[in-house]
């Protein structure tokens, strides 16, 4: 943002909006297949529903009150917090708790947390300290992929490269498919106005313009 220039908020809205419909669906997949387990072993087929509405609203409430914190405080943090991410991550695989498996949980005395959940939002930081001071031109393919290569290392030591990998890769697409839907609305008020937010971000414009799941529907249309 250049000086001088007010914040108009457009870009906090294609945020919200985006988290808000992964928010939907991620809360009807679980209670789809929640549902029975919850009836059989609590009497209640909405008991997993609830919690994770309780802890989605309560992640909303943080989410609304860092927007209002200056993001160049976190920012300036983001180098220690990604290196921090990966000590941590390498931590939990040597001396994590195993829980059905997987190591994910490092134990603290009576504490107990999961490195992974501090690596999300180091992983964020560090993307925007990285991208803000890229002094070439910030879209293309080849931009997108150095900048993803940089976060492989955290990404491969929480979910083991591969879990990370089409982790990004499923959120990716469903970014993408919500972008479908904006194109498609597109002829009316509220399409043209998200189109029009998107393109004032370089970076949501960059995946918006390397849509294949758009190209594929253009192709099979024509």
């Amino acid at each position: 943002m250049k000086a001088g220039q007010k914040q108009t908020g457009k870009t906090d809205t294609v945020l919200w909006v985006l988290v808000l419909i992964l928010v939907v669906f991620g809360l009807g997949a679980l209670f789809s297949a929640s549902e029975y387990n919850g009836r059989v072993r609590f009497h209640d087929s909405a008991y997993y529903f609830k919690k994770q509405l309780f802890a989605t609203a309560l992640g909303l409430l943080v989410m609304y009150l860092a927007s209002k914190v200056d993001y160049r405080i976190p920012v300036k943090l983001a180098p220690g917090a990604y290196i921090l991410s990966l000590f941590l991550s390498t931590a939990v695989l040597l001396f994590g708790q195993e829980i059905n498996g997987s190591k994910r949980w490092l134990n603290l005395g009576p504490l107990s947390f999961q490195p992974s959940e501090f690596s999300k939002v180091a992983v964020i930081l560090f993307l925007v300290w990285q991208i803000s001071r890229t002094k070439s031109k910030t879209t293309g393919f080849w931009f997108m992929c150095r900048t993803m290569m940089t976060l492989l290392p955290v990404v491969g030591l929480v979910n083991r490269l591969a879990g990370g990998v089409l982790g990004m890769l499923m959120v990716l697409i469903i970014v993408w498919l919500v972008f479908l839907v904006i194109t498609m609305l597109y002829t009316t008020g509220i399409g043209k106005s998200m189109i029009a937010m998107i393109q004032e971000n370089e970076f949501l414009k960059t995946i918006y313009e390397y849509n294949p799941v758009l190209k594929l529907a253009t192709s099979m249309k024509l």
